[in-house]
């Protein structure tokens, strides 16, 4: 992972005291689902960070909340790696499992016995997602998680046609849906509490301050996984910045840290029209509370991702020696797929 230069993000942050529990509660959601039933694959999961990226994307989060964020980032990363296959093979199953996963948030259904471990599970986290919330959020959220798997369809596509030498336009088209900010926000949002007033979070200053955490968090990832990604023939900015435009390694890792601090630095600026934002829409000592705290929601996603990046397990040598002597993603495995028999259900919150 290149380290240098180092990614300038003049954010504060702090790391989530219930760091160690949160994460042994998520182990026995996992095993709840069967996600872990092969011991291999248990054994690595386990002994690794990779869920831990929740607590560092949300630090005051607590209990609940805290475990649906963290039970999130299980979804995505088993999610994620089962599109990671040799080259020339297709993805036949991943791309199932991403039309069920979208036939979950578009009709409210808890999965079916004998359906994939993984859906059952994302269907459980999706059933607890939507518990409480108004009716203008879940739409919102609904739509952000349909762009996410319209875009992982998209990807896998390029990726197969194209391999890891895709432009730089058209890598971004749908990358920017790929990495997952939108729903990751959405999920803050419900774990949290956020009440935010739909006029505010739809407004255009908040607005521009997520897209803004969409490019960043794009960029932090790139940055750190591109050694993960090259080991696989897996797209990444900077390769396609070499490719593209012609560009040295070295240049196109500096371009990356450099744009990620200007959008940062961007960030904190739009940051001190939110008082103004709160006065024109003559909103109340609640309402302005909870519009700080989803921008604060969108600033820890930031430089969370990154505090994560800078010691997660995903990206050392050892990880991209597997992905290299595999072919596959690091936790890619038939088991993930595989049904589950009687798995367990939530009831509908609809």
């Amino acid at each position: 992972m290149p380290r240098e230069p180092h990614l300038d993000i003049p954010f504060d942050w702090h790391p989530n005291p219930e760091l160690p529990a949160a994460r042994e509660r998520h182990i026995v959601w996992a095993r709840r689902f069967g996600l872990l039933d092969d011991p291999g694959l248990a054994r690595r999961y386990t002994a690794s960070n990779t869920v831990d990226i929740a607590t560092f994307l949300a630090p005051d989060a607590r209990g609940a909340g805290l475990d649906l964020i963290v039970d999130l980032a299980g979804c995505f990363f088993l999610f994620d790696d089962q599109f990671d296959l040799p080259p020339g093979q297709w993805p036949t199953d991943a791309v199932a499992l991403c039309h069920d996963c979208m036939n979950v948030v578009t009709s409210n259904s808890p999965a079916a016995p004998g359906t994939a471990r993984l859906l059952a599970a994302f269907a459980d986290f999706w059933q607890r997602t939507l518990a409480g919330r108004p009716a203008w959020w879940r739409a919102l959220i609904i739509a952000d998680w349909i762009g996410y798997f319209e875009g992982c369809l998209t990807e896998v596509t390029a990726h197969h046609t194209a391999g890891s030498r895709i432009g730089v336009d058209d890598y971004l088209a749908y990358r920017r849906a790929t990495i997952g900010q939108r729903p990751t926000v959405d999920t803050i949002e419900a774990a949290l509490g956020c009440d935010i007033p739909s006029t505010a979070r739809t407004s255009p200053l908040p607005a521009a301050m997520l897209t803004l955490t969409v490019e960043a968090n794009l960029l932090i990832n790139d940055y750190y996984s591109l050694e993960k990604d090259e080991a696989c023939d897996t797209p990444n900015l900077i390769t396609s910045l070499m490719h593209d435009r012609g560009w040295s390694r070295s240049r196109a890792v500096a371009q990356v840290a450099e744009q990620t601090a200007r959008l940062a630095h961007r960030f904190l600026t739009l940051k001190q029209d939110i008082p103004g934002l709160c006065d024109q829409l003559g909103l109340n000592a609640h309402d302005r509370e909870h519009v700080h705290l989803y921008i604060d929601i969108l600033q820890n996603t930031v430089v969370g991702s990154a505090r994560w990046s800078e010691v997660a397990d995903r990206y050392t040598p050892a990880a991209v020696s597997q992905v290299a002597r595999t072919g596959s993603g690091v936790w890619q495995h038939d088991t993930t797929l595989a049904p589950l028999p009687n798995q367990p259900t939530t009831p509908s919150t609809w």
